[in-house]
């Protein structure tokens, strides 16, 4: 239950404040859960959002797989919070229109532009040719395009240049190679599903997917690649946050990259006031918060990570993950 909590915290100030922040609201965001979650943990989450009905909380097991199917809805086994109309319509509209899915975990965030940028991107490529073709699956080809991030910001739970920093660290990642999972937006044509691409992973999708261009001329014209996302005035469009909550524990021992980083050292503050309230509508003093009850509770919550390790309910099962919780939590209980 405590590392139920933290996470359910890690959303509210992360992952919520991007979303109901955006400069359009046309888009329904769907958390999948499992369906026999904790009532406490359920109840956390639907006053969260019970107040935005684009917002549905479901409980479904197999995802977004397969949306456009009409048998999809026959998965949901409870509609816990949102408009549950709206969601039938959007599924609906996904058979006769271009699709955007994208993925975000429940402790990271997008920038506050995010579904206006990705919106209009698909429009000028996928978009147009789907008008020209009326919407008619059987005149347009099998196509798709993925946009994603080329510059993302992480907050780490830990300060690798202050120990006792109450605030944690921010670090700015540029990967122009490569798709980060967060913000990672795929487009569908009319009668282009999930199937029809070449890779579902992420990690794969640079060796099995070509850039579109770097001219608008190429990029408008280009089928069936990686576009990124246009990142205005913002640069920095996704954060990702480490902390001892997450079930692979990656990156939340700040790396040597991190450590050895004398330029992001020097950028704190000027980061703090400038690019996370403005990017991502999330008051600085929130995290800080954030990361005061997480240090409060911080050995339950990982006496509950390690107990979760290698069950039905996380993804990993690694010696490395459950070593790094032992060191912790070892700490913890030394230093409390």
């Amino acid at each position: 239950i405590h590392l139920g909590k933290a996470r359910n915290d890690l959303m509210r100030v992360f992952a919520l404040p991007g979303f109901v922040n955006q400069t359009t609201q046309e888009y329904i965001w769907i958390i999948f859960t499992d369906p026999d979650l904790n009532k406490e943990l359920l109840d956390e989450v639907v006053d969260m959002i019970k107040p935005y009905p684009n917002i549905l909380l479901l409980g479904m097991n197999n995802g977004m797989n397969a949306f456009q199917r009409p048998d999809w809805m026959k998965h949901i086994k409870h509609v816990f919070s949102g408009d549950f109309q709206m969601l039938q319509d959007y599924r609906k509209a996904s058979t006769k229109r271009v699709l955007l899915e994208t993925r975000l975990d429940a402790d990271d965030s997008i920038f506050v532009e995010m579904m206006d940028a990705v919106q209009k991107q698909a429009a000028e490529t996928l978009g147009k040719r789907a008008i020209e073709a009326q919407y008619n699956a059987n005149k347009l080809e099998k196509e798709f395009r993925i946009l994603c991030t080329e510059h993302h910001l992480e907050w780490g739970y830990f300060n690798p240049w202050e120990k006792k920093s109450e605030k944690g660290h921010l670090f700015g990642i540029h990967k122009p190679e490569w798709c980060v999972s967060a913000g990672l937006t795929h487009v569908y044509q009319v009668g282009t599903v999930k199937n029809d691409l070449p890779t579902k992973s992420h990690h794969k999708m640079n060796e099995k997917i070509p850039q579109c261009g770097t001219k608008k001329s190429e990029i408008k014209a280009a089928r069936n690649c990686i576009e990124r996302i246009d990142a205005k005035s913002f640069k920095f469009i996704m954060m990702r946050s480490r902390t001892p909550t997450s079930a692979g524990m990656l990156g939340v021992i700040p790396k040597k990259e991190v450590v050895e980083s004398d330029t992001w050292k020097n950028k704190q503050d000027l980061t703090w006031a400038n690019v996370v309230e403005r990017n991502f509508a999330i008051p600085p003093q929130s995290i800080f918060d954030l990361r005061v009850r997480l240090k409060n509770n911080m050995e339950n919550i990982l006496t509950d990570a390690l107990a979760g390790q290698c069950t039905k309910q996380e993804f990993t099962c690694k010696d490395e993950t459950k070593r790094d919780l032992n060191n912790l939590l070892e700490a913890v209980k030394e230093n409390s």
